[in-house]
Protein backbone atom coordinates (compact mmCIF):
# COMPACT_ATOMS: atom_id res chain seq x y z
CA UNK A 1 0.00 0.00 0.00
CA UNK A 2 1.98 3.10 -1.46
CA UNK A 3 2.32 5.39 2.00
CA UNK A 4 -0.73 8.10 1.96
CA UNK A 5 1.99 11.18 2.27
CA UNK A 6 3.27 9.60 -1.50
CA UNK A 7 -0.02 8.81 -2.64
CA UNK A 8 -1.29 10.53 -5.82
CA UNK A 9 -4.58 10.55 -4.86
CA UNK A 10 -3.99 12.60 -1.49
CA UNK A 11 -4.76 16.43 -2.52
CA UNK A 12 -2.16 17.97 -0.39
CA UNK A 13 0.28 16.06 -2.39
CA UNK A 14 -0.86 16.08 -5.29
CA UNK A 15 -1.02 20.04 -4.98
CA UNK A 16 2.97 20.14 -3.45
CA UNK A 17 4.54 17.12 -6.44
CA UNK A 18 2.45 19.68 -8.97
CA UNK A 19 3.89 22.49 -8.19
CA UNK A 20 7.32 21.81 -7.34
CA UNK A 21 7.42 20.50 -10.57
CA UNK A 22 5.87 23.23 -12.36
CA UNK A 23 8.08 25.58 -10.25
CA UNK A 24 9.15 27.44 -13.32
CA UNK A 25 7.84 30.84 -14.29
CA UNK A 26 6.26 29.86 -17.89
CA UNK A 27 5.24 26.04 -17.46
CA UNK A 28 4.15 24.07 -20.77
CA UNK A 29 1.83 20.75 -20.48
CA UNK A 30 3.84 17.82 -20.69
CA UNK A 31 2.85 14.48 -21.56
CA UNK A 32 1.66 11.47 -18.66
CA UNK A 33 4.10 9.84 -17.28
CA UNK A 34 4.29 6.37 -14.79
CA UNK A 35 6.18 7.50 -12.12
CA UNK A 36 7.46 5.22 -8.98
CA UNK A 37 9.22 6.80 -5.76
CA UNK A 38 12.30 5.69 -4.77
CA UNK A 39 11.83 1.85 -2.91
CA UNK A 40 7.95 1.64 -4.21
CA UNK A 41 6.93 -0.86 -6.21
CA UNK A 42 3.23 1.10 -6.77
CA UNK A 43 3.23 2.76 -10.14
CA UNK A 44 0.41 6.17 -11.12
CA UNK A 45 0.13 7.86 -14.25
CA UNK A 46 0.89 11.70 -13.68
CA UNK A 47 0.84 14.40 -15.43
CA UNK A 48 3.65 16.99 -14.61
CA UNK A 49 4.38 20.96 -15.95
CA UNK A 50 7.75 21.73 -16.40
CA UNK A 51 10.37 23.41 -18.92
CA UNK A 52 13.07 21.74 -18.29
CA UNK A 53 12.28 19.16 -21.04
CA UNK A 54 10.58 15.90 -20.89
CA UNK A 55 12.38 13.67 -18.79
CA UNK A 56 13.56 10.01 -19.87
CA UNK A 57 12.91 7.06 -19.03
CA UNK A 58 14.81 5.93 -15.77
CA UNK A 59 15.15 9.93 -14.77
CA UNK A 60 14.40 10.75 -11.87
CA UNK A 61 12.44 14.48 -10.62
CA UNK A 62 13.42 15.37 -7.95
CA UNK A 63 10.81 17.54 -5.59
CA UNK A 64 12.58 18.57 -2.80
CA UNK A 65 10.92 22.27 -2.80
CA UNK A 66 10.23 24.25 0.56
CA UNK A 67 10.46 22.50 3.44
CA UNK A 68 9.35 19.13 2.77
CA UNK A 69 11.88 16.14 2.71
CA UNK A 70 12.61 15.07 -0.91
CA UNK A 71 11.20 12.52 -2.57
CA UNK A 72 12.44 11.32 -6.28
CA UNK A 73 10.18 9.62 -8.96
CA UNK A 74 11.56 7.13 -11.57
CA UNK A 75 9.94 7.73 -15.17
CA UNK A 76 8.82 4.56 -16.03
CA UNK A 77 7.01 4.85 -19.73
CA UNK A 78 6.82 7.56 -21.26
CA UNK A 79 3.25 8.74 -22.25
CA UNK A 80 1.44 10.52 -25.58
CA UNK A 81 4.52 12.29 -27.52
CA UNK A 82 4.90 15.61 -28.71
CA UNK A 83 4.96 14.08 -32.61
CA UNK A 84 5.70 18.30 -34.38
CA UNK A 85 8.33 17.07 -36.94
CA UNK A 86 9.68 20.40 -38.42
CA UNK A 87 11.48 19.09 -41.29
CA UNK A 88 9.18 16.38 -42.32
CA UNK A 89 12.24 13.78 -41.91
CA UNK A 90 9.73 11.51 -40.08
CA UNK A 91 11.58 11.79 -36.74
CA UNK A 92 9.77 13.90 -34.19
CA UNK A 93 11.75 17.41 -33.15
CA UNK A 94 11.92 16.12 -29.33
CA UNK A 95 13.88 13.21 -30.13
CA UNK A 96 15.83 15.34 -32.68
CA UNK A 97 16.89 17.84 -30.33
CA UNK A 98 17.13 15.75 -27.28
CA UNK A 99 17.73 18.04 -24.58
CA UNK A 100 15.42 20.46 -26.24
CA UNK A 101 17.70 23.44 -26.11
CA UNK A 102 17.38 24.63 -29.96
CA UNK A 103 20.48 24.13 -30.42
CA UNK A 104 22.23 21.49 -32.91
CA UNK A 105 24.25 19.74 -30.20
CA UNK A 106 26.80 16.87 -30.68
CA UNK A 107 25.09 13.52 -30.77
CA UNK A 108 21.67 15.02 -32.29
CA UNK A 109 20.15 15.62 -35.47
CA UNK A 110 18.80 18.94 -37.08
CA UNK A 111 15.08 19.15 -36.50
CA UNK A 112 15.00 21.61 -39.00
CA UNK A 113 17.14 20.12 -41.75
CA UNK A 114 15.78 16.34 -43.09
CA UNK A 115 18.99 15.70 -43.85
CA UNK A 116 21.46 16.66 -41.44
CA UNK A 117 24.55 15.36 -42.15
CA UNK A 118 23.95 16.24 -46.06
CA UNK A 119 24.34 12.79 -47.33
CA UNK A 120 21.46 12.69 -49.66
CA UNK A 121 19.53 10.21 -46.94
CA UNK A 122 16.73 11.90 -44.90
CA UNK A 123 17.13 11.30 -41.29
CA UNK A 124 14.33 9.32 -40.87
CA UNK A 125 15.60 6.56 -43.76
CA UNK A 126 18.38 6.66 -41.86
CA UNK A 127 16.98 6.26 -38.29
CA UNK A 128 14.96 3.42 -39.92
CA UNK A 129 12.69 3.11 -36.61
CA UNK A 130 12.82 6.73 -36.12
CA UNK A 131 13.72 6.59 -32.37
CA UNK A 132 16.65 8.97 -32.21
CA UNK A 133 19.09 6.41 -31.66
CA UNK A 134 21.51 4.63 -34.65
CA UNK A 135 20.41 0.71 -34.24
CA UNK A 136 21.52 -2.30 -35.84
CA UNK A 137 20.87 -2.58 -39.47
CA UNK A 138 20.88 1.31 -39.59
CA UNK A 139 23.00 4.09 -40.83
CA UNK A 140 23.48 7.68 -38.40
CA UNK A 141 21.90 10.79 -39.83
CA UNK A 142 24.43 12.81 -38.09
CA UNK A 143 27.58 11.49 -40.12
CA UNK A 144 27.77 11.39 -43.80
CA UNK A 145 30.01 8.40 -43.82
CA UNK A 146 28.71 5.43 -41.33
CA UNK A 147 31.51 3.26 -42.16
CA UNK A 148 34.27 5.74 -42.48
CA UNK A 149 35.13 3.96 -45.95
CA UNK A 150 35.69 7.15 -47.96
CA UNK A 151 32.10 6.96 -49.88
CA UNK A 152 29.21 8.80 -48.49
CA UNK A 153 26.13 6.95 -47.14
CA UNK A 154 23.91 8.25 -50.07
CA UNK A 155 26.62 7.30 -52.88
CA UNK A 156 26.44 3.68 -51.42
CA UNK A 157 22.91 3.33 -51.06
CA UNK A 158 21.53 4.16 -54.47
CA UNK A 159 18.43 4.97 -54.48
CA UNK A 160 18.12 6.32 -50.79
CA UNK A 161 16.09 3.75 -49.43
CA UNK A 162 17.49 2.60 -46.17
CA UNK A 163 18.57 -0.47 -47.29
CA UNK A 164 21.06 -2.37 -48.75
CA UNK A 165 20.01 -3.72 -52.37
CA UNK A 166 21.74 -5.65 -55.15
CA UNK A 167 24.18 -4.00 -56.70
CA UNK A 168 24.96 -1.30 -54.19
CA UNK A 169 27.63 -1.06 -51.73
CA UNK A 170 26.76 -0.88 -47.68
CA UNK A 171 27.06 1.79 -46.36
CA UNK A 172 27.29 0.50 -42.95
CA UNK A 173 30.43 -2.23 -43.57
CA UNK A 174 33.39 -0.36 -44.85
CA UNK A 175 34.16 -3.95 -47.06
CA UNK A 176 31.19 -5.02 -48.61
CA UNK A 177 32.94 -7.51 -50.85
CA UNK A 178 35.16 -8.99 -47.74
CA UNK A 179 37.90 -8.67 -50.03
CA UNK A 180 40.42 -6.52 -47.29
CA UNK A 181 39.93 -3.52 -49.63
CA UNK A 182 37.78 -0.66 -48.65
CA UNK A 183 34.79 0.49 -50.59
CA UNK A 184 36.20 3.99 -50.85
CA UNK A 185 39.88 2.41 -52.37
CA UNK A 186 37.84 0.16 -55.06
CA UNK A 187 35.29 2.68 -55.62
CA UNK A 188 38.56 5.48 -56.16
CA UNK A 189 36.79 8.76 -57.55
CA UNK A 190 33.77 7.53 -55.12
CA UNK A 191 31.27 8.26 -57.35
CA UNK A 192 29.63 4.83 -56.76
CA UNK A 193 30.34 3.32 -60.03
CA UNK A 194 33.12 0.68 -61.39
CA UNK A 195 35.13 3.22 -63.97
CA UNK A 196 37.89 2.10 -66.09
CA UNK A 197 41.29 1.81 -63.05
CA UNK A 198 38.96 0.70 -60.51
CA UNK A 199 38.47 -2.49 -58.86
CA UNK A 200 34.88 -3.35 -58.11
CA UNK A 201 33.62 -2.79 -54.14
CA UNK A 202 30.48 -5.23 -54.80
CA UNK A 203 32.44 -8.71 -55.76
CA UNK A 204 35.47 -9.69 -54.29
CA UNK A 205 37.41 -10.88 -57.84
CA UNK A 206 36.81 -8.29 -60.20
CA UNK A 207 38.29 -9.45 -62.52
CA UNK A 208 37.30 -13.26 -62.25
CA UNK A 209 40.43 -15.13 -62.15
CA UNK A 210 39.97 -16.87 -59.01
CA UNK A 211 42.10 -14.58 -56.98
CA UNK A 212 40.65 -12.26 -54.51
CA UNK A 213 40.92 -8.28 -55.33
CA UNK A 214 42.86 -7.89 -52.00
CA UNK A 215 45.42 -10.98 -52.82
CA UNK A 216 46.10 -9.70 -55.92
CA UNK A 217 46.59 -5.67 -54.50
CA UNK A 218 48.69 -7.19 -51.90
CA UNK A 219 48.75 -3.51 -49.78
CA UNK A 220 45.22 -2.99 -50.49
CA UNK A 221 46.30 0.93 -51.91
CA UNK A 222 43.72 0.55 -55.00
CA UNK A 223 46.96 0.70 -57.31
CA UNK A 224 48.91 -1.82 -59.59
CA UNK A 225 52.35 -1.92 -58.11
CA UNK A 226 55.41 -3.64 -59.15
CA UNK A 227 55.64 -7.13 -57.55
CA UNK A 228 51.60 -7.67 -58.13
CA UNK A 229 49.06 -9.55 -60.36
CA UNK A 230 46.52 -6.87 -61.30
CA UNK A 231 42.73 -7.73 -59.71
CA UNK A 232 41.22 -5.68 -63.30
CA UNK A 233 43.20 -7.98 -66.01
CA UNK A 234 42.97 -11.86 -65.49
CA UNK A 235 45.66 -12.73 -66.88
CA UNK A 236 48.42 -9.91 -65.44
CA UNK A 237 51.24 -11.14 -67.95
CA UNK A 238 49.83 -11.46 -71.15
CA UNK A 239 50.88 -14.82 -71.70
CA UNK A 240 47.58 -16.96 -72.10
CA UNK A 241 47.49 -18.00 -69.04
CA UNK A 242 44.89 -16.58 -66.37
CA UNK A 243 46.69 -15.47 -63.33
CA UNK A 244 44.36 -17.90 -60.72
CA UNK A 245 45.60 -20.67 -62.80
CA UNK A 246 49.12 -19.73 -62.62
CA UNK A 247 48.70 -19.16 -58.87
CA UNK A 248 47.87 -22.42 -57.86
CA UNK A 249 46.83 -21.84 -54.89
CA UNK A 250 45.75 -18.57 -55.27
CA UNK A 251 47.89 -17.24 -52.31
CA UNK A 252 49.73 -14.10 -54.08
CA UNK A 253 52.89 -15.81 -53.81
CA UNK A 254 54.93 -17.99 -56.27
CA UNK A 255 55.56 -21.27 -55.13
CA UNK A 256 57.24 -24.34 -56.20
CA UNK A 257 55.66 -25.80 -58.99
CA UNK A 258 53.55 -23.00 -59.95
CA UNK A 259 54.44 -20.57 -63.36
CA UNK A 260 54.68 -16.70 -62.46
CA UNK A 261 51.75 -15.05 -63.18
CA UNK A 262 53.74 -11.75 -63.64
CA UNK A 263 56.13 -12.51 -65.69
CA UNK A 264 55.21 -14.32 -69.56
CA UNK A 265 58.06 -16.16 -69.42
CA UNK A 266 58.33 -18.01 -66.50
CA UNK A 267 61.73 -19.52 -67.06
CA UNK A 268 63.15 -16.99 -69.60
CA UNK A 269 63.30 -19.73 -72.63
CA UNK A 270 61.79 -17.44 -75.10
CA UNK A 271 58.33 -19.25 -75.43
CA UNK A 272 55.67 -18.04 -73.17
CA UNK A 273 54.33 -20.12 -70.63
CA UNK A 274 50.66 -19.99 -72.05
CA UNK A 275 52.20 -21.66 -75.62
CA UNK A 276 54.31 -24.08 -73.63
CA UNK A 277 51.49 -25.31 -72.01
CA UNK A 278 48.94 -25.38 -74.78
CA UNK A 279 51.77 -27.42 -76.72
CA UNK A 280 52.60 -29.74 -74.14
CA UNK A 281 56.02 -27.97 -73.19
CA UNK A 282 57.13 -27.64 -69.49
CA UNK A 283 56.56 -23.86 -68.98
CA UNK A 284 59.27 -24.81 -66.03
CA UNK A 285 61.86 -26.44 -68.32
CA UNK A 286 64.17 -24.56 -70.29
CA UNK A 287 63.32 -26.86 -73.74
CA UNK A 288 63.80 -23.96 -76.52
CA UNK A 289 66.59 -25.89 -78.35
CA UNK A 290 64.60 -29.84 -77.80
CA UNK A 291 63.01 -30.86 -81.08
CA UNK A 292 59.68 -32.28 -79.54
CA UNK A 293 58.69 -33.59 -82.73
CA UNK A 294 61.60 -34.41 -84.77
CA UNK A 295 61.15 -32.02 -87.35
CA UNK A 296 64.83 -30.88 -87.36
CA UNK A 297 63.12 -27.50 -85.52
CA UNK A 298 63.83 -26.68 -82.02
CA UNK A 299 60.61 -25.74 -80.18
CA UNK A 300 61.95 -22.30 -80.13
CA UNK A 301 62.10 -22.05 -83.46
CA UNK A 302 58.58 -23.68 -84.22
CA UNK A 303 56.88 -20.98 -81.60
CA UNK A 304 58.70 -18.24 -83.65
CA UNK A 305 57.42 -19.57 -87.03
CA UNK A 306 54.10 -20.27 -86.00
CA UNK A 307 54.12 -23.32 -86.03
CA UNK A 308 53.33 -27.11 -84.42
CA UNK A 309 55.90 -28.34 -82.41
CA UNK A 310 54.36 -31.59 -82.03
CA UNK A 311 53.25 -32.65 -85.60
CA UNK A 312 56.25 -34.18 -86.91
CA UNK A 313 55.96 -31.99 -90.06
CA UNK A 314 58.96 -31.27 -92.03
CA UNK A 315 56.99 -28.91 -94.69
CA UNK A 316 54.81 -26.94 -92.76
CA UNK A 317 53.45 -24.71 -95.51
CA UNK A 318 53.79 -27.36 -97.76
CA UNK A 319 55.28 -25.26 -100.45
CA UNK A 320 57.76 -28.90 -101.17
CA UNK A 321 60.66 -26.83 -99.32
CA UNK A 322 61.98 -28.50 -95.95
CA UNK A 323 61.13 -25.89 -92.80
CA UNK A 324 64.83 -26.42 -91.84
CA UNK A 325 66.27 -25.41 -95.42
CA UNK A 326 63.84 -22.24 -95.75
CA UNK A 327 64.67 -21.62 -92.18
CA UNK A 328 68.51 -21.72 -93.11
CA UNK A 329 68.43 -20.08 -96.19
CA UNK A 330 65.92 -17.29 -95.68
CA UNK A 331 65.07 -16.75 -91.89
CA UNK A 332 61.47 -17.93 -92.18
CA UNK A 333 58.92 -19.78 -94.58
CA UNK A 334 57.80 -17.03 -96.58
CA UNK A 335 59.29 -17.53 -99.74
CA UNK A 336 57.74 -20.05 -102.23
CA UNK A 337 59.14 -23.21 -104.36
CA UNK A 338 59.07 -20.99 -107.74
CA UNK A 339 59.98 -18.05 -106.25
CA UNK A 340 63.25 -17.18 -107.47
CA UNK A 341 64.54 -15.34 -104.35
CA UNK A 342 68.56 -14.36 -105.63
CA UNK A 343 67.46 -13.84 -109.66
CA UNK A 344 69.59 -16.32 -110.58
CA UNK A 345 67.31 -17.71 -113.51
CA UNK A 346 66.73 -20.53 -111.30
CA UNK A 347 63.63 -21.43 -108.74
CA UNK A 348 63.73 -21.82 -105.03
CA UNK A 349 62.86 -25.35 -105.53
CA UNK A 350 65.19 -26.52 -108.20
CA UNK A 351 68.06 -24.83 -106.05
CA UNK A 352 66.83 -26.54 -103.15
CA UNK A 353 66.75 -30.37 -105.12
CA UNK A 354 70.40 -29.46 -107.15
CA UNK A 355 71.55 -28.38 -103.39
CA UNK A 356 72.77 -24.58 -104.43
CA UNK A 357 72.12 -20.94 -102.90
CA UNK A 358 68.84 -19.74 -103.61
CA UNK A 359 69.98 -16.74 -102.01
CA UNK A 360 73.63 -16.44 -104.03
CA UNK A 361 73.35 -15.32 -107.31
CA UNK A 362 76.80 -16.61 -107.85
CA UNK A 363 76.07 -20.01 -106.82
CA UNK A 364 73.83 -21.86 -109.49
CA UNK A 365 74.16 -25.43 -111.03
CA UNK A 366 76.16 -26.17 -113.42
CA UNK A 367 74.32 -26.20 -117.08
CA UNK A 368 72.96 -29.78 -117.74
CA UNK A 369 69.84 -32.27 -117.42
CA UNK A 370 68.98 -33.39 -114.16
CA UNK A 371 66.31 -36.04 -113.13
CA UNK A 372 64.14 -36.47 -110.43
CA UNK A 373 63.06 -39.45 -109.26
CA UNK A 374 59.89 -40.96 -107.26
CA UNK A 375 60.08 -43.27 -104.17
CA UNK A 376 59.78 -46.38 -107.12
CA UNK A 377 62.93 -45.25 -108.92
CA UNK A 378 60.86 -43.55 -111.85
CA UNK A 379 61.83 -40.80 -113.72
CA UNK A 380 58.82 -38.13 -112.45
CA UNK A 381 60.70 -35.03 -113.96
CA UNK A 382 63.27 -33.68 -116.12
CA UNK A 383 65.50 -30.46 -115.05
CA UNK A 384 67.23 -28.63 -117.37
CA UNK A 385 69.35 -25.88 -116.23
CA UNK A 386 70.81 -23.94 -119.34
CA UNK A 387 74.11 -22.09 -119.99
CA UNK A 388 74.50 -18.46 -118.53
Amino acid sequence: MLNKRFSLFSFPFFIFTLFTIAHAETPILAPSYVLSTSGESNNSHYSVKHTLGQPLIGESISTDHHDQAGFYYTVQQRGPEDNTDNDGDGIPDILEDTNRNGALDPGETDPNNPDTDGDGLQDGVEDGNQNGAVDTGETDPRTNDTDGDGLQDGVEDANFNGMFDFGETDPRTNDTDSDGILDGIEDANHNGALDSGETDPRTNDTDADGISDGIEDANRNGVFDPGETDPRVNDTDGDGLQDGVEDANQNGVLDAGETDPRAEDSESDGMPDGWEVQNGLNPLVNDANDDADGDQLTNLEEYQLGTDPNDGVSDTDGDSLLDRWELDRFGDLSQGKDDDTDGDGISNYIEYYLQSNPVDLNDRPDPGIYYQYDSLGRIKKIIRIPSQ
